[in-house]
């Protein structure tokens, strides 16, 4: 990308939201630009962001495989391996690094594929005859949580320029490392909650579940997908536990991460703050008796619908 004029404001962008999700703004983004008499057409701007954001990912992997100083075919292949948990997704990367060092290869998958199968007997071998089991044999992002941050921050950009698979596999990467990632299993379960898949949302709220019951955010999510499934009871009850955690809380701060997260969905935004409206008012009221929680816990075990 270049680096001067209108171009320079993207890559900053890019790079402050790769890191600091505050600043993942695309609406804020848009409007400094045209601000700063920079006009783009949403598609346009879209387009360079995503571009943006794939230049900087090259960049950031060609300095983890060359900061190991390989120097020939099946040491750049050992490296990726021994830094990528699932190699195969970054292909396209070590092609293009290849080509760059002028390194020729013929049937790269197959390579990889060979190279990971000898890594894997030599690290068995060295646990069956006790040898010490190098610390570099193990992924890299293990040994680095800035990763995990990162391809949170990253799949929270991508959700907002409406990218939700990119999003969903970059909250996958950042959950293979650190499995325990709250906010991660609530962000995915929000973007399955507005592709309407809710099956998959309930599956992600109940991960959250077996982690931490007193997140005040995570009963604001399940009581939206309730509501959406015109579950009245289950859903008031959510909303009276999310108050039961912040009892000083105004109603419109008790889903503050969870509005911000949605602020580029109108539907969805639309209707969370009917949820939220509608809970803190006396007049919603139901004849059916309040689910206990442990029914609500149990409806998402199950994911039902």
């Amino acid at each position: 990308m270049i680096n001067t004029g209108k171009y320079e404001y993207i890559k900053k962008f890019v790079d402050k939201s790769r890191s600091h999700y505050e600043f993942g703004d695309i609406i804020n983004f848009k409007s400094l630009l045209t601000y700063r008499g920079m006009e783009f057409s949403d598609a346009d701007l879209l387009w360079l962001i995503e571009r943006e954001i794939q230049s900087q990912e090259y960049l950031e992997f060609e300095s983890k495989i060359m900061a190991q100083k390989p120097e020939n075919l099946n040491q750049y292949i050992e490296t990726l391996i021994k830094i990528y948990p699932e190699p195969h997704e970054h292909m396209d990367g070590l092609v293009k690094l290849l080509k760059q060092e002028n390194i020729k290869h013929q049937n790269l998958e197959q390579e990889i594929e060979k190279t990971q199968k000898q890594l894997e007997i030599t690290e068995f071998e060295n646990k069956l005859l006790d040898k010490n089991v190098e610390e570099s044999i193990l992924p890299f992002e293990l040994q680095d949580m800035n990763y995990v941050y990162t391809s949170f921050n990253l799949g929270n950009l991508y959700f907002d320029i409406s990218k939700t698979s990119q999003a969903l596999a970059y909250y996958d990467k950042a959950l293979y490392v650190y499995p325990d990632f709250v906010d991660a299993w609530k962000n995915m379960g929000l973007i399955y909650f507005t592709m309407g898949r809710f099956q998959k949302a309930a599956a992600c709220y109940n991960q959250i579940l077996l982690l931490d019951q007193d997140y005040p955010e995570l009963w604001i999510a399940v009581g939206l997908l309730f509501f959406e499934m015109d579950r009245v009871p289950e859903a008031k009850l959510c909303y009276e536990r999310t108050k039961e955690l912040n009892p000083c809380y105004k109603t419109e701060d008790l889903a503050v991460e969870t509005l911000k997260f949605l602020k580029n969905q109108p539907l969805t935004l639309e209707k969370l703050n009917n949820y939220l409206e509608l809970a803190s008012s006396a007049d919603w009221e139901t004849s059916d008796p309040t689910p206990p929680l442990s029914r609500i816990m149990n409806l998402l075990n199950r994911g039902q619908e």
